[in-house]
């Protein structure tokens, strides 16, 4: 998954955030609706079209969305 299809799939996950808000420098951590739910969300569709595990935890380690698909780049490479 390339960049923009994984930014495109976040923004999806994530209840009640208009389209075309995230980008690979949003911190998204300070969205207003980031919260418990949009950590499960996310983390799910990671897991489901990337194929990578990230915990609520894991999630806290990255600032931004590019950050974060950097990270599922590279743990996909590790299998």
């Amino acid at each position: 998954m390339d960049k923009a299809k994984f930014i495109k799939e976040m923004e999806a996950s994530i209840e009640d955030l208009e389209p075309g808000i995230l980008n690979a420098e949003t911190r998204f951590r300070e969205l207003p609706v980031w919260d418990s739910l949009a950590v499960l969300t996310v983390s799910n569709m990671i897991d489901l079209e990337c194929g990578v595990t990230f915990s609520g935890e894991d999630l806290r380690k990255f600032e931004t969305v590019g950050a974060l698909w950097e990270e599922v780049e590279r743990r996909k490479g590790d299998d």
